[in-house]
């Protein structure tokens, strides 16, 4: 009997053991699935140009839009490539630049295939905002060799840089080129004021010129930006003065050296007269 008693005990302290075993393999494998089903937070993003200067995300922008001139081969002739048409109400004003010739802007109409309809050759210079916006923004090509389009601005900047001949077409860039007023038709306005201008180099990262072509928030940190790079850059220059409550307007162009979907970009800032 006594026998049979203790074979009873011995059995019920192995079942005991045996349980406290099993409650804590039970929990252990219950945490690991609970940490594979948990997600690992997202890391949070670095914050895009808006947010560093305190303006408001612009909108719209359309994600699948490239905000960049088409590169243009050196030699390529803005004839060689047939002209968009344009729409009735689609030229919203024309530009002369100081030394250079007059040619007329046209609308940001989208293509509806996340394009603009007049960056699809080299015969155009378009908006890439709204009529009536605070900061116009207003794109073109820089023909390099023909010296049509946006090219001149180059002359405009190296007037101002002391610099009397252009690197890439060779042409003079003389006192012609320097005037500091735009004779420009737009948004009712027809005179602009040069406040500043500065080029950036291949390795500038592309979150720039998204700024500077997309940017619809705080004006006044937009005109920092634009001031500080120009007292930055060599080959950029502060011409005039401006303020937050100013019409104000950026013409971009590739740079002379490289352009195309690299950072290189002349960036030229006006305000209405």
């Amino acid at each position: 009997m006594r026998r049979i008693t203790r074979l009873v005990a011995i059995l019920l302290a192995a079942l005991f053991i045996a349980g406290i075993f099993f409650s804590i393999f039970a929990s252990t494998a219950y945490a690991k699935e609970k940490t594979k089903a948990t997600p690992k937070p997202t890391v949070s993003p670095t914050p895009t140009p808006w947010q560093s200067l305190g303006a408001a995300t612009p909108s719209p922008t359309p994600p699948a839009v490239t905000p960049q001139p088409t590169p243009t081969p050196d030699g390529t002739s803005a004839a060689a490539t047939p002209t968009v048409p344009a729409a009735k109400g689609d030229v919203w004003g024309s530009v002369k630049i100081p030394g250079g010739k007059a040619y007329s802007i046209y609308s940001n109409r989208s293509d509806g295939k996340g394009g603009y309809y007049y960056n699809k050759d080299y015969n155009h210079i378009f908006a890439m905002t709204p009529q009536g916006a605070q900061v116009a923004v207003i794109m073109g090509h820089n023909m390099r060799k023909s010296g049509k389009m946006f090219h001149a601005l180059h002359h405009v900047q190296n007037a101002w840089l002391g610099k009397g001949k252009c690197e890439r077409c060779g042409a003079s860039c003389t006192s012609a080129n320097k005037a500091s007023t735009f004779d420009l038709e737009y948004d009712g306005y027809k005179k602009w004021d040069l406040v500043c201008f500065y080029e950036t180099e291949s390795n500038e990262p592309a979150s720039t010129l998204s700024f500077n072509a997309l940017s619809t928030g705080s004006a006044g940190a937009w005109l920092d930006y634009q001031l500080s790079r120009a007292g930055s850059s060599p080959k950029g220059m502060t011409v005039g003065t401006a303020s937050a409550g100013d019409k104000l307007m950026i013409l971009i162009t590739c740079g002379d050296k490289i352009g195309g979907s690299t950072g290189a970009r002349l960036y030229m800032i006006l305000k209405a007269a």
